[in-house]
């Protein structure tokens, strides 16, 4: 029963996200046939590619494993997201008109950057 809510999860994150299974696989280094199957509920991650998961969508191992924490908390990150600059919201909004290569590279340079001025 738990891989059932696990799967339903982590399609309603992809789909929230705009994301495509390609583009979530290729981010997490599995095959995308492989990720298909956690979402319908026909394999269930490893532990270690749950952690990924969860980094991926900067949200707890709990989160992503409970979705009810995460409802619990919902009302926090939307205020939290309605306290966005200008700049934050311009950002979010290039970064979803982008193709999934190019949202890619984007991200691999803000993590380099962050990387060397950390």
């Amino acid at each position: 029963m738990a891989t059932i809510h696990l799967a339903q999860h982590l399609k309603e994150l992809r789909e929230a996200n705009r994301y495509t299974q390609d583009y979530v696989s290729s981010q997490l280094n599995i095959e995308r046939p492989t990720y298909s199957n956690y979402e319908i509920g026909k394999r269930m991650p490893p532990l270690d590619l749950l952690v990924d998961i969860a980094d991926f969508y900067q949200i707890s191992l709990d989160s992503l494993v409970r979705p009810e924490v995460m409802d619990s908390s919902a009302a926090s990150a939307e205020k939290q997201s309605s306290c966005l600059t200008g700049d934050e919201i311009q950002l979010l909004t290039l970064y979803r008109s982008l193709s999934d290569p190019d949202r890619k590279e984007l991200l691999d340079f803000a993590r380099f950057k962050k990387s060397n001025h950390s």
